[in-house]
């Protein structure tokens, strides 16, 4: 599960790709067949073969995590909470009927994923979004859910303040005592014998999934995990890193909502935006979203995933769950989504309010926006855009931090130049993805790349950042002489971020690399620069 390990743009094309498609094939092994095939981008053949490599706990979060990368959080959640039910899965077995009548042609990986099999013979590799390895009813889950969000309303839950004050004093926190048992993946223990405990990196998996579509049972999850430091985070790095992403968003600092009304600019704990304790402008709301409508979707994308489809025709469109009389503006992208998350702004005027919604392309890099890429995360990108109902307009759109931080497309093709330096390779990148973006059918506002807070010099690491620091002021730059272009356009607030030296502000910073959502007033103001220009020209 550990994709960030795994994950190598070197291998999107390339002799050693093969090798490993290969020897999966002849051995047999599922699990490095889905592996390969994760990695030159075929993610429904990949799912497939991991749900035949299912056999514990981390074989199902593999397949957990594999079904995000293919579109789909939603059958990862149903997946492991059907496991903490006791569920058991369909299993591989030897009289599997294995075939390698294609391994014998390199170029076949360097293709578009086909209709059928990947080589490895099995009639139903690539024939569903989703392959569903489950083989009971998952009715204790969709009860267990249904109950959740019937409880919300009635539910009195604290402010962020009062829970981070109960967190220093290692008080016992009980606000989550009244939920169902197979929805407390936190908990080590149950009263039910039949409820399995799950890994600490399986918590933190479940806990990313829930974040994009069920916020408050993440939000509660992140009160209750206890997580330390240890060797286990510095192998999962990926993964620690999004649970410190999360709970810095979710709860904020301890500011005490009386001197909050002082502050010009300030994050809004997303516990509090969800529960209903944040009054800006006068708007006031709890998320409350039907359990009918969330269930049903639920079983709608089990139902629909397990049913022969073709990729450019994806029926399940992304769950929707603004607060009513409020419509989603949908931000798609790296991580960086989960700084604005289940926040709101102000779009066309002080009347369109819209509920910030998160639809995350785990490690996506600009370079992998380009058309001919063959890596997961750019048919994650296209599976997810297809998701987004009929009626959306507009999306925001965030990449290029990773690409700054790990290297640029250039003349390797998958590969990345190591020479950070060379601006030219900032400036390929940057037209690469421009490009890629105005041939989406759809109007996209750009976010530029957050620079990074200062950091301590003593691990020796400070030059490295500041050359990174200065990377992302080229980047942005390059990218507000290019756009707008056609219905691709960016928010040109990245001047106003950061302090000399291209260093973050601390008033935006969420955990040192991603911000919170106390700049949204800068993002709302070059929105509004747009529509003010878009009046006078009418």
């Amino acid at each position: 599960m550990n994709y960030a390990e795994d994950r190598s743009d070197r291998k999107g094309r390339g002799k050693d790709i093969f090798d490993d498609f290969v020897q999966a094939i002849e051995k047999r092994d599922h699990s490095l067949l889905g592996r390969t095939l994760r990695d030159v981008g075929w993610v429904r053949h990949a799912i497939f073969h991991f749900s035949k490599a299912v056999i514990d706990e981390d074989t199902l979060a593999d397949y957990s995590q594999m079904v995000e990368f293919g579109g789909f959080p939603e059958i990862g959640i149903l997946a492991l909470l059907y496991y903490r039910t006791g569920g058991s899965f369909i299993h591989s077995t030897s009289s599997d009927n294995w075939q390698n009548d294609r391994i014998s042609n390199s170029s076949w990986l360097q293709s578009d994923a086909p209709m059928g099999h990947c080589g490895c013979g099995f009639s139903e590799c690539g024939k569903f979004l989703c392959h569903i390895p489950m083989k009971g009813s998952l009715e204790p889950v969709f009860d267990a859910l249904r109950m959740y969000f019937d409880q919300l309303p009635s539910r009195k839950m604290p402010r962020a303040h009062d829970v981070l004050v109960a967190l220093g004093k290692e008080e016992k926190l009980s606000f989550s005592d009244c939920i169902p048992e197979v929805l407390k993946f936190w908990e080590e223990s149950y009263v039910s014998s039949n409820i399995r405990p799950v890994s600490l990196l399986t918590q933190m998996l479940l806990l990313k999934q829930a974040y994009q579509l069920v916020p408050n049972l993440a939000a509660e999850a992140i009160a209750h995990m206890k997580v330390h430091k240890s060797h286990f985070l510095n192998k999962y790095k990926s993964h620690n890193a999004y649970f410190v992403l999360i709970k810095a968003v979710v709860l904020g600092e301890r500011i005490k909502p009386s001197r909050r009304k002082m502050m010009k600019e300030y994050h809004v704990p997303v516990w509090d935006v969800l529960w209903g304790y944040d009054g800006r402008r006068n708007i006031r709301f709890r998320w409350q979203p039907s359990s009918t409508h969330t269930v049903a979707h639920f079983r709608q994308c089990l139902e629909n995933c397990n049913l022969e489809c073709s990729p450019e025709k994806v029926r399940i469109k992304w769950l929707v769950t603004a607060p009513s009389g409020m419509h989603p503006l949908f931000v798609v992208g790296d991580s960086h989504v989960l700084s604005v998350a289940w926040q709101y702004v102000e779009w066309n005027d002080s009347d369109d309010i819209r509920m910030l919604v998160p639809v995350i392309v785990t490690g996506l890099k600009a370079w992998h926006c380009r058309s001919d890429t063959r890596f997961f995360t750019h048919s994650l990108l296209k599976i997810l855009l297809k998701r987004l109902p009929c009626e959306t307009n507009d999306i925001l759109l965030s990449a290029g931090e990773i690409d700054c931080r790990e290297g640029f497309g250039g003349p390797l093709v998958e590969g990345y130049a190591c020479d950070l330096v060379k601006l030219e390779h900032v400036d390929r990148t940057v037209v690469a993805y421009v490009k890629a973006l105005t041939q989406i059918p759809i109007e996209i506002w750009v976010l530029p790349v957050a620079p990074h807070i200062h950091r301590s010099s003593r691990n020796g690491k400070a030059a490295g950042r500041a050359a990174r620091r200065q990377l992302m002021q080229f980047w942005n730059e390059k990218l507000m002489q290019i756009l707008p272009d056609r219905n691709t356009r960016l928010l040109n607030y990245a001047n106003d971020l950061h302090d000399p030296g291209y260093v973050l502000k601390k008033i935006y910073n969420a955990d040192g690399t991603h911000m919170n959502s106390a700049f949204l007033p800068l993002l709302e103001q070059a929105r509004q620069q747009y529509v003010a220009r878009e009046r006078i020209n009418l």
